[in-house]
């Protein structure tokens, strides 16, 4: 890029990238029962929040079907715009690998220490830090809560997940 292209350029603290995945976020939470007004700006340490009650109660109802004896202490919305946009990239590629088949879009739950949280809302998804690898390396999700749990259990002593 020459340097009077880089002069016209507009610097932002909130990249186009960024900005674009907010209005899917827009669109995807208009119609879910996870509605939200997003706002990409808004600096990490505001992309936590606590839910609305009956939102709250739909979770941990959810959580309590595979696993009933979780003490939930709190449930909070994490907002993650890079993340998000990554995951939309995604979706886009296998819906057009598959002619924009039938697609099946789940809730997974990653159970992890709250300092493991923090630092991947940070750096984002890190599998070099999984250390259990029953099924190889990587990042692990399930539908089952009590799965989840029971292998983060297995593998750190961090505290409070």
């Amino acid at each position: 890029m020459n340097s009077a292209q880089d002069s016209n350029r507009t610097h932002t603290t909130t990249s186009e990238f960024t900005t674009h995945a907010a209005v899917l976020l827009k669109q995807y939470y208009r119609d879910s029962w996870f509605g939200h007004n997003y706002d990409a700006t808004s600096p990490l340490s505001e992309h936590c929040e606590q839910l609305n009650t009956k939102v709250y109660e739909l979770l941990k109802c959810e959580i309590h079907k595979t696993f009933p004896q979780c003490d939930i202490l709190k449930i909070q919305r994490i907002h993650a715009p890079q993340m998000y946009g990554m995951y939309l990239l995604r979706k886009a590629e296998m819906r057009l690998q598959t002619n924009g088949g039938n697609d099946i879009e789940k809730v997974l739950y990653h159970v992890t220490a709250e300092s493991n949280a923090v630092e991947s809302l940070i750096r984002g998804l890190d599998w070099r830090r999984n250390q259990r690898a029953k099924f190889g390396s990587g990042v692990s999700f399930s539908n089952d809560v009590d799965y989840s749990n029971y292998h983060a259990n297995q593998s750190t002593n961090k505290g409070i997940r």
